[in-house]
């Protein structure tokens, strides 16, 4: 047996628009085989007794519930017969702090234990004679889903939806045999995302040992790892501890300049200039966004030739609000004419002394390690220009420092070669969900 995607022209008038005519438009509520519920009012013990409890986090992290960090609480067992999640459940938010989160849709997938629920989420329980519970969780969390729960909201000091709210949440409804093979289709992507994700972590993990290796042993003249236990003699005490005998440590300001940027406050009323890279323009992670959305104009006369950026620069955030932000480093590899804003400080490495990718290497590592975390905290947390400067850093020699980025870039490029490819499989599955769950493209079967 096989799918085949094929458009169709025989359509109705419904509720929703057009549909095929062989499917149906109902409420949710004509589905239920039980009415719907609220969760219990418990609260955690956290002594790693009682039944595992879902909480509202554990609804925003796909479209499975995940219990993985689920708190534990004391319920009766008259309690736990009627409040007890079972696999093919769908679960609601009945609140959320931001619009979107209200009413928002998870499925129950199978359980190792008994899982039970708390207040602020509403369960409901299908029948599956006419509604298959994970079609009608990929319908309720689609771009149709979303903007028919959103008139449902309920918008005060926290926005929230009802259990009735719920039940009027009109549902489009294939035939059972067309849900099976549109719930095929769907999680045969959501597969590939979940494996692509899985060897994303890994590769990162993978990146994240190298960094601890490279940076702390480097590699000797045959491009092996030191070994501090097999070669003492490789080594020697530091300030800093044990490193590579012809490792040396300099403060950042004996090896690199350091610059604020622009003083003048961002004017978003430009639309031409010198193209300003803001704060948002950094991820948390080092990576640089040269998008339209993050980027900003700076006009031309407040701009110095010293300001403009050089391949190679990298941009410190020494100011923000978040201690896990401060100290994030972008890599500057772009020849078109670009400034920044004052939040981020321009480090520029001696080229005969330190190479400027490898100094981004070291900055990320430190970083990752918890560095910047150890900075004061005042309104805004920062690790300003004359901190950075003092700063003491561990540099090897210059072809070593080469040899050891060449090492740990492929790694890297992987890893954006993945996400690239988990982007791009995202954005098929919610052109794919829009056009099975509305039935502009119908599942048939063929033999």
């Amino acid at each position: 047996m096989h799918e085949l995607l094929v458009k169709n022209e025989e359509f109705k008038d419904s509720p929703l628009g057009k549909i095929p005519k062989d499917w149906q438009v109902a409420k949710l509520s004509n589905f239920y085989a039980i009415p719907a519920r609220n969760g219990l009012y418990k609260s955690a013990t956290y002594y790693g007794r009682g039944v595992l409890m879902i909480h509202m986090p554990q609804m925003f992290r796909g479209l499975e519930i995940d219990t993985s960090d689920a708190a534990r609480v004391d319920v009766k067992t008259t309690e736990l017969e009627r409040f007890e999640l079972k696999p093919g459940d769908l679960v609601f938010a009945r609140r959320s702090l931001n619009l979107e989160g209200a009413g928002r849709c998870s499925l129950v997938p199978e359980l190792a234990e008994a899982v039970t629920f708390e207040s602020s989420i509403i369960r409901v329980r299908l029948s599956t004679e006419q509604l298959r519970p994970t079609f009608a969780n990929y319908f309720l969390n689609s771009e149709i889903g979303i903007r028919l729960r959103l008139p449902l909201i309920r918008q005060v000091a926290v926005s929230g939806v009802s259990s009735e709210d719920i039940a009027s949440i009109p549902i489009a409804v294939p035939p059972i045999p067309e849900q099976e093979h549109i719930i095929e289709i769907i999680n045969t992507i959501e597969e590939t995302i979940a494996r692509t994700s899985s060897l994303i972590t890994k590769l990162k993990q993978t990146k994240a040992g190298l960094m601890q290796d490279l940076l702390t042993r480097g590699l000797d003249e045959d491009g092996k790892l030191r070994d501090p236990q097999a070669h003492p003699e490789q080594f020697k005490d530091s300030p800093l501890g044990r490193i590579p005998k012809d490792w040396g440590i300099y403060q950042t300001g004996t090896i690199a300049s350091i610059k604020y940027g622009i003083n003048d406050a961002v004017d978003q009323s430009l639309e031409s200039g010198i193209l300003t890279i803001t704060l948002p323009c950094v991820t948390k992670t080092g990576e640089l966004l040269l998008d339209k959305e993050s980027l900003a104009f700076s006009a031309r006369h407040k701009v110095s030739r010293n300001d403009i950026l050089q391949p190679g620069d990298l941009l410190f955030n020494w100011r923000n609000g978040s201690q896990e932000h401060l100290g994030k480093t972008a890599y500057f590899d772009s020849q078109d004419e670009y400034t920044h804003v004052g939040f981020l400080l321009r480090i520029r490495t001696n080229p005969e002394i330190c190479d400027s990718r490898f100094f981004w290497w070291r900055i990320s590592y430190m970083k990752s390690q918890g560095f910047f975390l150890q900075a004061k905290s005042q309104v805004n947390n920062t690790f300003n220009s004359e901190e950075l400067a003092n700063m003491f850093v561990v540099i090897p020699p210059l072809n070593e420092q080469k040899t050891i980025v060449n090492t740990i870039e492929p790694c890297e490029q992987r890893i954006r070669t993945e996400k690239a490819y988990i982007n791009k499989l995202k954005l098929q599955k919610q052109g794919l969900m829009q056009d099975l769950l509305t039935g502009k493209v119908r599942v048939k079967t063929i033999k």
